[in-house]
């Protein structure tokens, strides 16, 4: 069984997103083969010169703007059925995940249970309910126990989340297949417990940047400059490298810079921080408005820390 099984969507008939992909290989996913950690690049049918069992084309799948659910759902179900892992770890190509930190906090939870980790999350509003999902740039993990309570679901998600969509008056969220993950993991008969840690997953990158700007996102929480070691910038997240798991929004040359500064320190695993820091248990994360679903449990926040 593997520690960590990475469902990675991506698309590599773009250079752009094919060269990401490359850079992976060459910087944390060099890492990851140390620690027999398995990397799978969940693509559409259309094949280049990628070839080998990690890189793995779905069959009627393109490489548009909404195929990202399809490689999500369809790389979560094709992990199911042919390799047993305690983890799986989704992103995509623009994310980079300090192998040997992801590895230790892992060690703070038991695989069967049935868990949806991550950070730096949003909590959306449909007109029936509010509920709570991860950010899927710097990647979520679920647990073992997770994938088998929502494995039936994953074939046919992007559909139903789609009808969702409509029932509910946002079709600007059928796109987001992070948001989706987020929803049917807390639908009452699924009820997954969320572990959210913000001090280790990033959806900007290293220092602290993203582009998109989207109101609660990391980079933007703060309306003051920020100073820190990487100096001043308009609403800058006040990161600290030692914290970081994962981080999203990489170029290709953060990903060389971030690389040696965590090769010039060991990783930052010597320093006990990230690992427990920060991490806290949501419950009840449907804040019912009307009847569609009902709640999964008392609504409510535990600090585990």
């Amino acid at each position: 069984m593997y520690d960590i099984i990475f469902c990675i969507f991506g698309c590599d008939t773009i250079p752009k997103y094919k060269n990401e992909i490359l850079k992976i290989n060459e910087t944390w996913g060099k890492i990851a083969l140390q620690y027999n950690i398995k990397l799978l690049y969940f693509l559409g049918e259309e094949k280049t010169d990628l070839v080998g069992e990690q890189y793995v084309h779905l069959p009627n799948v393109s490489n548009d703007h909404f195929s990202a659910s399809d490689k999500q759902n369809l790389g979560l179900k094709y992990i199911r059925d042919n390799y047993d892992t305690k983890f799986v770890y989704i992103c995509g190509t623009d994310t980079y995940v300090n192998i040997k930190k992801l590895l230790l906090y892992l060690k703070n939870f038991n695989h069967n249970d049935n868990l949806y980790i991550g950070g730096h999350g949003y909590h959306k509003e449909f007109s029936k309910y509010i509920f709570y999902h991860h950010d899927g740039g710097a990647g979520i993990i679920l647990s073992l126990g997770c994938l088998k309570k929502i494995y039936y679901m994953l074939e046919d998600m992007f559909n139903e989340w789609k009808l969702v969509c409509h029932m509910n008056h946002r079709n600007d969220a059928i796109v987001g297949c992070d948001l989706a993950l987020g929803y049917f993991v807390q639908l009452e008969h699924i009820n997954s417990k969320i572990i959210k840690n913000d001090e280790a997953f990033f959806r900007c990158n290293y220092k602290g940047y993203s582009p998109l700007n989207q109101e609660g996102s990391c980079c933007v929480k703060y309306t003051k400059p920020i100073e820190y070691q990487w100096g001043v910038s308009e609403g800058r997240c006040p990161i600290k490298l030692e914290n970081i798991i994962a981080c999203h929004n990489m170029s290709l040359s953060n990903f060389d810079e971030f690389t040696k500064i965590l090769e010039d320190n060991n990783y930052f695993v010597a320093v006990d921080v990230g690992v427990t820091v920060g991490v806290t248990v949501l419950t009840g994360i449907f804040a019912t408005l009307g009847k569609i679903f009902p709640p999964t449990g008392d609504a409510g926040v535990t600090d585990t820390t």
